[in-house]
């Protein structure tokens, strides 16, 4: 060692050093990002795995990687969800779910035909059972022509060497194929009829969609009426609860949904309609009817058990019932308030009644200028009011000395000797009777005799003159004061 020591950072320390000749100079711990979630930005479904210097972000098999910087994968990772399998798929139950990486389709399956509102983004939803009216013999083709299954219905296509002769050639083309003869000019065919022509002289006559053939017997196609007696009601006997619906031989009638089918005749169903019979109601508490008990209208009923009941006056009445201990409630006379009662309250006239929920059933509070003298004002106010008098408005009716200021009080009045006087009033209990104005005699020169050569002292009665210093005093018996000798 040529500078005579070595550095070497400890276990579980990263040398960070600057030059690596010089190892051991900068040592930083090493920490596991992917102990703590706080330290690492994994997506909550990424597999998160500790480097020595950092860590790395691995999105699971089932997603896919949607990180915004690819530099830094397993961010934001993408879950696929098989909705065919968990169920979460508005497919029909006639259609196949085909799973894909962003959501799932539908397709419906082999023999139905795609009915969904909208089959260019949402196809599958609605899908309905392809029926082969061919196959199944169920359509109106003539024997002389083909049937062809189409997705919606069926069509019909003369066969070789015969002629159309269907009465709705554009949208119901097959339904009467004749040979190429026609039939002779003298048919007995009715205009409701399509002519056939057999061959020579022969013909046959049938009648087109929706009349009915009443020719005489050995004969057809001769009278052909048209079936229309369930667009008249006089042409059948349908109940009006009833649907009536053409046959090729008449009609058949078949009551609402619902309706009760009461025909008598046999085999002659929705004559006579009728609906069902209303539920017998369930039986209702004595309480729940006012028939069915006896209480007053002032009363409230209460049930005691499944038909039994007792009854309740308001508040507010008293119950006057014969019987009150067995059937109290029967009778219930409005009570009148206790405060409207002079009978049952002690309130003065004076006072203010209200009621109360306590023991006495009121309170009483003496109105607006009146006084309270009840002997017990704090637990029976408002028994004695007595009307409050301002004696200081009437001079008769205070004492107050004519300086004083007389103060109404709720019992009584006061007196108040004003700020520049002198309270001498004989009874400190009762201030303001005397009140005594304190005057200034020296600041006014009219109101003392001083001698201009004299100090005028005030006093708090009266004042004092005294000769100032160099002048003495001619007058001792009124020290201060000119000596006015009588000439």
């Amino acid at each position: 060692m040529e500078d005579g020591y070595r550095c070497e950072c400890q276990k579980n320390y990263l040398d960070v050093s600057p030059s690596p000749t010089l190892p051991g100079r900068a040592c930083r711990a090493l920490v596991n990002e992917c102990a703590n979630p706080k330290l690492n930005d994994c997506d909550k479904a990424a597999k998160c795995t500790d480097t020595v210097d950092s860590y790395t972000c691995q999105c699971p098999a089932n997603s896919k990687d949607i990180s915004p910087n690819q530099a830094f994968p397993g961010r934001v990772c993408l879950v696929f969800e098989n909705e065919c399998l968990t169920g979460k798929h508005d497919c029909d139950q006639n259609a196949m779910c085909h799973d894909n990486e962003q959501s799932f389709t539908c397709e419906c399956k082999t023999g139905f035909t795609d009915r969904s509102p909208n089959k260019l983004t949402r196809p599958g939803r609605v899908c309905v059972k392809l029926v082969d009216e061919c196959a199944e013999n169920r359509h109106t083709c003539s024997a002389q022509a083909d049937c062809r299954d189409l997705e919606e219905g069926y069509t019909c296509e003369c066969k070789d060497g015969y002629i159309d002769r269907s009465p709705n050639l554009l949208t119901q083309p097959g339904r009467v194929c004749g040979t190429p003869e026609v039939c002779p000019s003298n048919h007995e065919c009715s205009s409701a009829a399509v002519c056939e022509p057999l061959g020579g002289n022969k013909y046959q006559c049938t009648c087109i969609q929706g009349y009915i053939d009443q020719s005489p017997q050995g004969t057809q196609g001769r009278i052909c009426v048209r079936n229309n007696a369930c667009r008249d009601p006089r042409l059948n006997n349908c109940s009006r609860n009833a649907i009536c619906y053409d046959e090729p031989k008449g009609y058949r009638c078949e009551c609402i949904r619902g309706y009760l089918d009461r025909s008598t005749e046999a085999g002659l169903k929705g004559r006579v309609c009728e609906p069902p019979p209303p539920p017998t109601p369930p039986p209702r508490h004595p309480c729940q009817d006012p028939n069915l008990n006896d209480c007053h209208a002032a009363g409230a009923c209460r049930a005691t058990g499944p038909t039994s009941y007792t009854c309740e006056c308001l508040a507010g009445y008293v119950d006057r019932s014969p019987d009150v201990s067995n059937k109290p409630g029967r009778v219930c006379v409005l009570t009148e308030p206790i405060c409207l009662d002079s009978n049952r309250n002690d309130c003065d006239p004076a006072a203010i009644c209200s009621e109360t929920q306590d023991a006495d059933g009121y309170t009483c509070r003496c109105r607006d200028g009146y006084v309270d003298q009840s002997p017990d004002t704090n637990r029976r106010p408002g028994r004695i009011c007595v009307a409050q008098v301002n004696e200081c408005l009437d001079k008769s009716l205070n004492d107050c000395d004519a300086l004083a200021v007389c103060e109404d009080l709720p019992d009584g009045y006061t007196c108040r000797c004003p700020v520049n006087s002198i309270d001498q009033s004989p009874d400190s209990k009762r201030p303001g009777r005397k009140c005594f104005l304190q005057v200034d005699e020296c600041a006014n020169p009219s109101l003392n005799n001083c001698s201009r050569f004299a100090d005028c002292m005030d006093k708090k009665e009266g004042y004092e003159c005294k000769c100032r210093s160099g002048y003495h005093d001619e007058n001792p018996a009124h020290p201060g004061t000119p000596l006015y000798k009588q000439m």
